[in-house]
């Protein structure tokens, strides 16, 4: 089997509820489970959804939360918003329905997501949220990402980087998102990504669905979790930064041993352990990622 399949497994978070989808929640949630259930669920991870949307989450859910299973759970991240503090006890007690009690007890909140922008926000966070949910933090890619991400290490919490959104200066040049992977490589610190990386490689598109829209050079997932995995196998900034870049699909190649990039080649085991480094990335369309993979012929 192509070690893509393995390397992309669980990879994307759903987040048809946040733009440029913007989906109402019963057509978000609809869509999340039908993902679920299709052929290409082993590349789902999370629905992401706002604290301040959970109970009308868990309305709409019904008795689809409590159908799902310990083997298979219904898995949620929960964007914490404002208030981490509320959004902790709003975890705890969603956690305490579904998973500890019994009442259908295949749903978890399994992440949470909070915003930091200096050293004491992050310190705020420290065992704020119960040691079995993963904490990713969205900090800024700038130059000052390595301070705030070895506070994240001595916090024990994770990062988050936004590497795309709706209007264009939230799409990051290569070297401020190098600059935040080599960062979290430093510091061992596990990241996740946010918005942008709707396609496997780097490439113009539209930054919304409506018509006219500007378009952006938009980062390839592959690109950066490739990237990932490189360098924490020793690549240098210089090729790094040239691996973000890379706009040609033919450069990558995948096989049943390993996969890589312009002959840079890493084996099967060094792919899929570096996916504890660089966990996942939200996107508001899990088909088009899909539908990109298999019009590459990669699926």
């Amino acid at each position: 089997m192509n070690i893509l399949r393995d390397f992309l497994e669980h990879m994307v978070d759903y987040a048809g509820l946040f733009p440029p989808a913007r989906l109402d929640m019963k057509t978000a949630f609809h869509n999340y489970h039908t993902y679920r259930d299709s052929l290409e669920s082993w590349m789902l991870g999370s629905f992401i959804v706002p604290f301040s949307r959970l109970a009308e989450m868990e309305d709409e859910a019904g008795d689809r939360i409590g159908a799902a299973s310990e083997e298979s759970p219904f898995r949620c991240s929960l964007i914490a918003g404002p208030r981490p503090d509320a959004a902790a006890l709003g975890l705890a007690a969603f956690n305490g329905k579904y998973r500890l009690s019994g009442n259908g007890a295949g749903a978890v909140v399994e992440a949470v997501e909070c915003k930091a922008d200096t050293i004491e926000e992050i310190r705020s966070l420290a065992g704020l949220f119960p040691e079995d949910v993963a904490v990713f933090v969205e900090i800024p890619w700038g130059k000052e990402a390595g301070g705030l991400i070895g506070a994240l290490a001595e916090a024990n919490l994770n990062a988050k980087v936004r590497t795309g959104g709706i209007v264009p200066d939230l799409y990051p040049p290569a070297a401020g998102l190098l600059n935040f992977i080599w960062a979290c490589h430093l510091s061992g610190v596990p990241f996740k990504a946010t918005a942008g990386l709707h396609h496997p490689v780097r490439s113009r598109h539209p930054i919304t669905y409506e018509p006219g829209a500007p378009q952006e050079m938009m980062f390839g997932f592959l690109n950066v979790f490739l990237a990932a995995a490189f360098i924490r196998e020793g690549m240098d900034r210089g090729e790094a930064g040239r691996l973000l870049e890379e706009t040609d699909p033919s450069a990558f190649e995948f096989d049943e041993e390993g996969g890589g990039w312009r002959g840079n080649r890493l084996n099967g085991a060094r792919l899929l352990n570096a996916r504890k480094f660089a966990v996942s990335f939200g996107s508001c369309s899990f088909e088009e990622p899909l539908e990109d993979l298999k019009r590459l012929k990669w699926l």
